[in-house]
């Protein structure tokens, strides 16, 4: 048999669009042995978001002032396309009940699982404290100082949700197009209507085409009213008791409705499924505490 070029050059492109040819390697230790407090997180949900790891152990100086100063941060950027993970190093398995009373006693909501792997990390021992991924799985910094971690992961969130331009937004789209079907199809939605790229005919029949092609994914409209659901809801804002009543009434109803999406054959769909329904727990778990 000849070399096929075509064959070849097609599985060049699927490889450079599989999750682990993006993120490397799955992300190791979050799961409920190493949990230590925080919402819950998982490898799943971690794709296409932008995540800023800190790492930390009990014997670090002014511990109180820096994991305050994470769930201030955590707190202002929730609802964007981004996840704060905490990675603490414990130095013995006394120290767990430590690391999980200090968690308590902080109120840090964010998760903290103990020492969180990923190929595209330094080890866990000589692990800086901050490390910034960006949404496509790019190490994009590692060091030691909060302010420079805190000015990138927000330039990569900008860069995820609002694309400056043509090349920017079409590589997010592209992304999307192969990892997150309804996230293409909620941003093409937004294009149109777009005054920057809305008038560049081009682009939305390019764009249009790939969306003509999602649309045929089976249950893609039920993925799509699920995400739309859980981006209204991610950051818990409501003014008084009777928006927190009617937002605990729609939460449980979406989350009842499309719980069966998780279970998709395909695995893109289920995964972003599953990330849009550990949103709406989690929003619900707030929601109720209030």
């Amino acid at each position: 048999m000849g070399f096929n070029v075509k064959s070849f050059f097609l599985l060049i492109v699927f490889a450079a669009l599989s999750p682990t040819f993006l993120f490397g390697s799955e992300w190791r230790n979050l799961d409920d042995e190493h949990r230590l407090g925080g919402r819950k997180c998982s490898s799943d949900y971690l794709v296409g978001k932008v995540v800023l790891v800190c790492s930390w152990s009990l014997a670090d100086k002014n511990l109180d002032a820096k994991l305050t100063r994470m769930q201030e941060l955590w707190e202002s950027f929730k609802s964007k396309n981004f996840v704060l993970l905490g990675s603490c190093r414990l130095e013995s398995e006394s120290e767990r009940e430590k690391a999980k009373k200090k968690i308590k006693s902080l109120n840090l909501t964010f998760p903290q699982y103990e020492s969180v792997t990923n190929e595209s990390l330094p080890p866990v021992e000589v692990r800086p404290e901050m490390a910034v991924m960006d949404a496509f799985g790019e190490l994009v910094y590692s060091g030691n100082s909060d302010r420079r971690a805190s000015e990138l992961f927000i330039e990569r969130i900008s860069y995820y949700d609002t694309p400056i331009n043509k090349e920017e937004l079409k590589s997010v789209f592209d992304f999307e197009f192969n990892e997150k079907p309804a996230s293409a199809l909620i941003r093409f939605a937004a294009v149109k209507k777009d005054k920057m790229f809305s008038k560049d005919k081009e682009l939305i029949k390019e764009l249009e085409k790939k969306a003509d092609e999602l649309k045929k994914i089976k249950n893609i409209q039920e993925l799509v009213s699920l995400v739309t659901v859980s981006l209204k809801h991610k950051d818990c804002s409501y003014k008084n008791k009777m928006e927190l009543s009617r937002a605990s009434g729609n939460i449980e109803s979406a989350i009842k409705k499309y719980s069966y999406l998780k279970n998709s054959d395909n695995k893109e769909v289920a995964r972003e499924a599953k990330g849009a329904l550990a949103d709406l727990k989690w929003a619900l778990v707030r929601v109720k505490k209030r």
